[in-house]
This record gives structure tokens, sequence and C-alpha cells, in this order.
């Protein structure tokens, strides 16, 4: 028992030191793009609104808050989806009709995004018990109140906050400070600006481990060594080989798997193995031939050996079964100019084999498709547990290295044509644009239902990751 509370405690603590920061980046990005067209941004917040503010400061015109529980963030654009962007759109057919839905509408949003205070402060009054005790009682929001004495008194306080809301919509409807008011190329900028600055957060990690810290036992590829040595000095290589065994070939059923490390194949010492050319050729030398191979698995010193013979496979191809040859090796660039040539290069790197994952996802979810795939996706339960394991073995280098790779990983995944993504909110405005059509309850239907579904899924693989830590998985 104890040690399932330490695992839960250990899963936290680096979900909240990894995932928190690359998340608060991310709208960070959104926030700071939209200040720079001039739009108002009337909240920056980290977690979910499935509750009241944990935690919340009002600065510069923004509400910067904390909501439990801080899966995700999000940051609210003035004039984007809200009660003033329906307004605009309800004004080009029938002006009168926006006033009068506009100040039902913002008081349902004022309320709803518990901002009366603000909202009063902003119109040089005072958040007093009697408008606290509106705020509350739900009088607003069609709540029907039985007290006929409070009834008379929030009917006054509804109208004088109606008086405001009217005061607001004639000096905002045609303010620069709209989301809809920005030209396309604007609003994309607005739009991408959480993955832009992932994408940076990214590189810096990087460049901070690749120029700054160096990179100390690390599994790289040995094909890719030669564009390693023009960047930066390689200090310590590993006596051994590994690399992802891939399923139903000669080394999965000669016993090996991924995080294996062989020291001798055919004859051969890992050592003598310069490229993953050596290996097909070394393969090719011994088909149809029993061979022997050294390896230790992961974990542990003992040194075993196993014997297999390399056969054609179903297409009837001589091959082993290792996806990629990789060497354990240290290095460090060279100076900070080949340390960012390293980041910048390590994140096209990432970003491609990102796609090329989330590619072999969709292919496993089609009918009568290889499924192993779906065994590897995980969430946040999995990240904790995984980097609690990868700070034990490579330190802050191991945690920079992840944090990178996960924020690449929500940049691409941002870009998805999802309507509750980035991706999806761009190809919603652009068809907009196109179009010159807008139908606003259609699109917020379709955005909450996106998300819903997205809850869901992260509900899912929260449960399966819960279970892949029980059982040892992760």
């Amino acid at each position: 028992m104890i040690n399932f509370f330490t695992t839960v405690i250990s899963i936290l603590f680096w979900f909240v030191i990894i995932l928190v920061p690359l998340v608060a980046v991310h709208e960070l990005g959104h926030l700071l793009m939209s200040r720079l067209f001039g739009v108002k941004v009337p909240e920056y917040a980290i977690g979910l609104p499935l509750s009241k503010r944990t935690f919340y400061k009002r600065w510069n015109g923004i509400i910067w808050s904390f909501y439990w529980p801080l899966f995700g963030g999000f940051v609210r654009i003035y004039g984007d989806n809200d009660a003033i962007d329906e307004a605009w759109e309800t004004a080009k057919v029938d002006p009168k009709k926006a006033k009068e839905n506009y100040v039902p509408n913002r008081i349902q949003e004022i309320l709803a995004n518990r901002e009366l205070n603000f909202f009063l402060e902003d119109n040089g009054l005072e958040y007093t018990k009697e408008w606290q005790q509106f705020d509350k009682s739900g009088y607003a929001r069609g709540i029907e109140i039985a007290d006929k004495t409070l009834d008379k008194q929030y009917k006054k306080t509804y109208e004088q906050l109606s008086t405001l809301i009217e005061w607001e919509y004639d000096k905002q409807l045609n303010s620069n400070e709209t989301f809809f008011k920005k030209n396309w190329i604007q609003q994309s900028l607005i739009i991408s600006g959480g993955v832009l600055f992932n994408m940076i957060a990214a590189v810096m990690l990087f460049w901070i481990l690749f120029g700054g810290l160096g990179i100390s036992n690390t599994l790289y590829p040995v094909d890719q060594f030669g564009d390693l040595t023009k960047n930066a000095n390689i200090t310590a290589t590993s006596d051994f080989i590994s690399g992802a065994i891939i399923k139903d070939t000669t080394a999965s059923k000669a016993g090996l798997q991924n995080g294996d490390k062989i020291y001798k194949f055919a004859g051969k010492n890992a050592t003598e193995i310069k490229s993953q050319q050596d290996f097909v050729d070394l393969v090719q030398a011994n088909k149809d031939q029993t061979v022997e191979i050294q390896y230790k698995t992961s974990g542990s010193d003992e040194l075993k050996t196993t014997s297999t013979t390399i056969l054609k496979n179903d297409k009837g191809e001589y091959k082993f079964g290792i996806g990629n040859i990789l060497k354990e090796i240290s290095f460090k660039a060279k100076n900070p100019i080949a340390g960012i040539n390293m980041a910048f290069n390590q994140t096209g790197l990432v970003v491609e084999q990102t796609f090329t994952v989330l590619g072999d996802i969709f292919k496993a979810l089609l009918p009568n498709n290889d499924k192993t795939v779906l065994e590897y996706v995980g969430g946040p339960v999995a990240v904790g547990s995984i980097s609690s394991k990868i700070f034990g073995a490579q330190g802050v280098q191991g945690i920079l290295n992840i944090m990178a790779a996960i924020s690449i990983n929500l940049a691409v995944l941002n870009l998805l044509p999802i309507p509750a993504l980035d991706g999806g909110r761009w190809v919603i405005l652009t068809i907009n644009k196109i179009t010159k059509k807008r139908n606003l309850k259609v699109e917020a239907a379709i955005i909450s239902v996106t998300f819903l579904m997205m809850i869901g899924l992260a509900i899912f693989i929260a449960f399966r990751d819960v279970q892949g830590v029980i059982g040892g998985r992760y």
C-alpha cells in the first residue's frame, strides 16, 4: 500500500513538473499573439473550469487563474465565440435584435465566468454585499426567488447591470480589441500561437540539453553518427547495440525484447558493427545459418546466450528484425551555434517521428489492421510514471529530453483538424472566410461535442495508464 501511494505521488509530481509548464507555454503563445495584434484577453488559465478558481490574480486586465484539475488550460480571447462575437454576427442582419440578445447573453457570460467583480471594477463600482448576493443567487440565471423582497432587490440589481452592459455594447461592438475585427492572417497567427510557442520551447530545451549540459549515456542511431560529429564531440560509446525488436520476426522468436543489449552477433562483437548496413550484411552472410547471440536483458547484468536460424520471412526476405541499430553514447555540442543547429535538427526529427507514429495509430484504428501500436499510446499518467524512471536513469538530462519531445507532441496534436483543437479551429475559421458564412450555434456545438469526446478519450487513456502502472507496464 505504501508503494502504491508513493507511485501515485511520484506520478502527480512529474505530471506537474513536465506537463503543466508545457501547457502554460502553449496558452502563453495564444495570449502573446493576441496582445501582439491588439486583441483583449479576459482570462489566462491553467486547468479546466470544472469548478471555481483555485487561485487567481487580476493583472494588466487579465485574470490569471488556476483551476483544479490542472489537466489542460485555456485562454479566453475577446470576440471569439463569446457574447460580443454573437452580437457582431447578429448585427449584420438585425442590429436591434443583436443588442437585445447581447444583454442577457453577456450577463450569463459574466456570471458563468465568475467575473462580475471585475466587470464592476472596470465600471468604477464596488463589489458590495448586494452584488455578491445577486452573484450567488442564480436570479440572473433564471432561478426563481421565493422571497419577494429579495426578488425586488435582485430585479433592480439586474436592471442596473443591464444598463451597464448596454453602455458596454455600444462601445465594444466596433472595438478593435475584438478577435473578429482582425484579418485572416492575424487570426491564424493567434490560433497557431500555442503550436509556435511549443515548438520554440522544444528548440530551447534541446539547446540547453545539447549545448549546455550535454547528453550522457543515450541510445543513438549509428547511421547518424556522421551528422552528429559535425556539431558535437562524442566522448563515450558502448560495447553493445540495441534497437526496437519487430514483432513476429526472427529476433522476437529468439526471445529478444525491446531494451535488450546485444554484445555479440554471429561471431562478431557489437563494436565491429559500425552501421545499419554492417548489420544487414552480417545477416545476409548468415542466411539459412544458425547464429549465436550474446545479450543482456534490460536492467540485468547477466550475459545470456541464445541461438536462432536466420530464415526467409513470409515475403521471401532474409531479415533479423531489429528496426534501427542503436549505440549508447555521450556527447556535447562543440559550441553554442552548433548546439542551436543540433536543437533545430532534433526538433525536426521528433516532428517527423511524431507524424509517423500518428499515422501508425490512425492505421491501427482501421478494421483488420494490426493494433499493436495502440498498446503504446499513453496519457498524463504514463508520462508521470515514465518520467520518474527516466529521471532515475538519466537525471535532469532525461527530463529535459522528454519535456522537449512532449512539447513537440503537443504542438503536432494541436495541428490536427479536430474542432476542439487549434488545427480544427483554424479549419473552421478558414471555411468561414472562404464561404463568408458562419453559423455560431453549429460551430459551438461541434466544438463542444468534440471537446467532450476528447475528455472521454482522455479518461479512457488515463484508466488504461493506471492499469499499466498497476500491472508494471509503465
